[in-house]
C-alpha cells in the first residue's frame, strides 16, 4: 500500500483482495445502491464520479494509499461513511466514521449521499458562494494545496434524521469537507 506517485486518485468498486481490514458486516455500495436522483445526476455529469463508493488516494500526503468508503450494512439498517488512513505498516486508523439510517423506500436506492475527491491544486468548495474558507487567505492556500473529500450532507427531517426528500437539491445542499493541511484533519461545512 505504498503510494505510487502517479496515483492522483482511484474510484474502486471493491477493496483490493489483500486489503488488511475485512468488513464482514458491510459491503461496498454499488452504483445501483445510490438513490435514483443521484444516479440520474451522475449520468448527466459523468466526470464527477458521484456514485463512487471507494476512493483511494493519499489524502494526508504521507505517501501511502488511504481510503474513503461508503459501505452498506448487511442487515440493511444503515450505511456508513468511513475514512481510513494508512499508517504505512499494514495498519489503518479511522479518521472519520458516520452512520446514516437507510431510506424508508429502498426500492429507489438506499445511499443518499455522494462523495467526491478534490485533488491538490483544485479549488473545490472555494468556488461555492458560501464557502467558509475565503479566497486569498492562508487557509485557502492550505486548502488548495491539500487533497479533500467532499461528502453531501442532506437537509434532514428532525424527527427521522433522514433527508426531507431525495431530490439532488436537498441531498447536495450542504457538504462536509475533510482535508489534511499539515497532515492534520480539518473539517468544514458549506451550505448553499
Amino acid at each position: 500500500y505504498k503510494e505510487d506517485q502517479s496515483l492522483t486518485f482511484n474510484c474502486l468498486s471493491q477493496l483490493p483482495n489483500d486489503f488488511p481490514i475485512k468488513f464482514s458486516n458491510y459491503e461496498a455500495a454499488q452504483k445501483s445502491d445510490f438513490v435514483q436522483s443521484i444516479r440520474n445526476y451522475a449520468k448527466a455529469n459523468p466526470t464527477q464520479r458521484l456514485t463512487c463508493s471507494i476512493l483511494e488516494s493519499d489524502f494526508n500526503q504521507d505517501q501511502f494509499h488511504d481510503y474513503a468508503l461508503l459501505l452498506i450494512a448487511n442487515d440493511q439498517t444503515h450505511f456508513r461513511f468511513l475514512i481510513l488512513l494508512n499508517q504505512g505498516n499494514g495498519q489503518f486508523s479511522e479518521a472519520v466514521m458516520k452512520d446514516y439510517p437507510m431510506t424508508t423506500d429502498s426500492s429507489q436506492g438506499v445511499v443518499y449521499t455522494s462523495m467526491s475527491y478534490k485533488s491538490p491544486g483544485d479549488l473545490g468548495i472555494l468556488t461555492r458562494a458560501y464557502s467558509p474558507i475565503k479566497r486569498n487567505t492562508p487557509e485557502a492556500e492550505m486548502f488548495i494545496a491539500s487533497a479533500a473529500i467532499e461528502l453531501w450532507d442532506a437537509i434532514k427531517d428532525n424527527q427521522t434524521n433522514r433527508p426531507m426528500n431525495l431530490e439532488v437539491s436537498t441531498l447536495a445542499y450542504c457538504s462536509k469537507v475533510f482535508y489534511w493541511p499539515k497532515s492534520e484533519l480539518e473539517t468544514v461545512t458549506v451550505c448553499d
